[in-house]
């Protein structure tokens, strides 16, 4: 089992969020923080230190929009000592979130293994699945 944390720079960690809300209903064991431009990395810091519960002995699965950026190293910095489980997957989509959602009962490391595949597998070229003809465009997924 574990709580899910989602960070972007910007409002797309919240967007995130708020159309997870809109699919599932509100759930408490999601949260975000985002960095927002003129925010320094200790505005960002305390954020984060107030949306994870730091006491809780579930792991941690923390979803970032892009490797390397500041959300994502600022949140390294703090998980490498911080004694909890966690895992850290970057260059999130949707359906990679709600995959994370849909698995949050199971073993933290095999959800962040299938997170990694859920999210290749929905980059999709549309233009030449249309072309190959195995789409019906009338169809909602």
């Amino acid at each position: 089992m574990y709580d899910i944390l989602i960070l972007s720079h910007g409002h797309l960690a919240e967007g995130f969020y708020r159309t997870m809300e809109m699919i599932f209903g509100e759930e408490p064991k999601i949260r975000w923080a985002s960095l927002m431009e003129g925010e320094s990395p200790e505005e960002f810091g305390k954020k984060l230190e107030e949306r994870v519960d730091w006491e809780s002995t579930c792991g941690l699965l923390v979803l970032c929009d892009l490797f390397g950026g500041s959300p994502c190293m600022g949140a390294v910095s703090r998980l490498m000592d911080c004694g909890k489980k966690w895992r850290m997957v970057a260059g999130i989509n949707l359906p990679m979130i709600m995959e994370a959602y849909s698995r949050r009962g199971e073993d933290l490391d095999i959800s962040a293994d299938a997170l990694l595949r859920e999210g290749c597998s929905n980059i999709v070229d549309v233009n030449a699945r249309l072309a190959q003809g195995n789409y019906d465009v009338d169809e909602d997924e």
